[in-house]
Formats: structure tokens, C-alpha cells, sequence
């Protein structure tokens, strides 16, 4: 098996460019793998002293169903899915605040890879970083992965965490 080196380029200081994490964004879809992704992004930016922007984004419901196909309780419509979000999210926040020297936290509402690379450029986050599985966990269906979709189309650094 072949293994890939990539270089980085190196400016004139000899320091490789976006090292400096002033704002990381994790996505959080409530998943143990977004959950680590959330704890390895929280100690990126304790180290650097940036602030940590945690991320969620309920995605619309067709016929019950959320669009990565997964059947959805007849209550839970997306007003009820964004205010659980929220309170979900807050709380995991409020964990992080004596780690991280600043915790926010936004949820969006739409296509997940989209929203996630959007709230990535309005926040002006240095690093997205991304656990490698979504709440569906299905990689090959029309829409792509959230995680694959997210490294193709976001402008700045990826970090996806195993």
C-alpha cells in the first residue's frame, strides 16, 4: 500500500500559512464522532486561545423523513428540531467554557454540507473540523457525504477526526 505525502506551502518566515486558529468551527450533529470531533477542536483552541464556534444544522423533512432519508417522530417539526438544537448545543457549550477561552454556538437550518461551509465564511473561522460520520451514516447516497461534500467545497483547512 502507498502512502501520500503532501507538502504545504511555506512563506518567506518559514511558517506554514492558517496556523494560527483565532476561530474554529466543529460541526456538531449530536454523534459520538461529531462529540469527538467537538473535544479534539476544543483543545486546538485552548492551545492557541481562539474561540470555538460549535456548529448544527437541522435539515428539512420530506414526507417524515429527514432528506439523508432517516424517519423523523410525527412531532418534531423544524421549529421543534431548531429549539432542541439549541438547547442540545447550549449545553455542550456551556461544558467547554472553562476549556475554551470563547464558546458560540449557532444552529442553521438546511443542507448540512452547505450550511456548515456558509457558517464557516460568515464566521471567518480559520478550521473547520468534522467527525468522519453524519447522523445517517450512509457515504454513497445521491447528495454525498456531509463530510466528502464539506473537504470538495469548503475555501479554507479541513480537519476531519476519526
Amino acid at each position: 500500500m502507498k502512502t501520500a505525502t503532501a507538502r504545504l506551502p511555506v512563506n518567506e518566515a518559514n511558517e506554514y500559512p492558517h496556523t494560527d486558529l483565532r476561530r474554529v468551527l466543529v460541526a456538531i450533529d449530536f454523534t459520538p464522532e461529531s462529540i469527538a470531533a467537538m473535544r479534539f477542536a476544543a483543545g486546538l483552541t485552548a492551545r492557541s486561545g481562539g474561540s470555538l464556534v460549535m456548529v448544527h444544522v437541522v435539515e428539512p423533512s420530506f414526507n417524515g423523513c429527514n432528506v439523508t432519508g432517516g424517519a423523523l417522530n410525527g412531532a418534531d417539526t423544524e421549529p421543534h428540531r431548531l429549539e432542541k438544537a439549541k438547547h442540545k448545543l447550549g449545553g455542550l457549550g456551556r461544558g467547554l467554557l472553562n476549556q475554551c477561552r470563547i464558546v458560540e454556538t449557532a444552529v442553521r437550518s438546511g443542507i448540512a454540507f452547505f450550511e456548515i461551509i456558509e457558517a464557516a465564511k460568515v464566521l471567518r473561522a480559520d478550521l473547520i473540523v468534522i467527525g468522519t460520520r453524519g447522523e445517517s451514516g450512509l457515504s454513497h447516497t445521491p447528495l454525498g457525504c456531509t463530510v466528502e461534500q464539506v473537504v470538495r467545497h469548503a475555501a479554507g483547512p479541513v480537519l476531519v477526526v476519526r
